[in-house]
């Protein structure tokens, strides 16, 4: 702003422009103050749905990796949440009725001798 090669208006459009810059990254900061709000309130529910569930609820990846068990589940399966975890997929499937296991191949059921 101090080049003396600008004129007059120069330097005060440039101030205007920075104006409505701030007046732009104030309206982002304050919409993702409340998307953040919102976000947490989210948060909140889906923690209280989960904790509070008398269904058994895990949280896992598509590799079978169990992030989270819930209490109902903890309680189902006779183990903590830390067991479940480390244990993973596999030993949950020892833990259901041979009726509810997965299919194996070809349809079958499979018949409990696995685990």
């Amino acid at each position: 702003m101090n080049d003396p090669s600008r004129t007059g208006q120069e330097p005060m459009q440039e101030l205007d422009s920075l104006r409505k810059r701030v007046a732009e990254l104030e309206k982002e900061a304050s919409q993702r103050g409340r998307a953040e709000e919102r976000l947490r309130e989210c948060e909140d529910r889906f923690r209280s749905v989960f904790d509070n569930s008398l269904d058994a609820i895990l949280i896992t990846m598509p590799t079978g990796e169990i992030l989270s068990a819930n209490r109902a589940a903890q309680s189902l399966l006779g183990m903590t949440e830390e067991e479940i975890c480390r244990e993973g997929a596999p030993v949950l499937s020892c833990r259901t009725k041979p009726s509810l296991r997965p299919s194996r191949s070809g349809g079958e059921r499979a018949s409990g001798g696995g685990c």
